[in-house]
């Protein structure tokens, strides 16, 4: 995630081939890093329930009593 949002802008310069323009600014930056903060968090829960379900799956699958 936090590549995404470090490196997107560079990414979208090198695929259209012409510069961004950061649109103006609607959000203070308070909102802006409230936001921020909560797709991280919701992202990261996310992504490790989905690590720890496939865990899970795959001891299941196994046979693993301890699963």
């Amino acid at each position: 995630m936090w590549a995404v949002q470090g490196f997107g802008i560079f990414l979208y310069e090198a695929v259209l081939h012409k510069p961004f323009a950061a649109p103006s600014q609607i959000w203070s930056p308070a909102l802006d890093f409230v936001f921020d903060l909560v797709l991280w968090i919701f992202g990261f829960g996310y992504l490790m329930g989905e690590y720890h379900w496939q865990k899970q799956e795959r001891d299941f699958h196994k046979g693993d009593p301890a699963a």
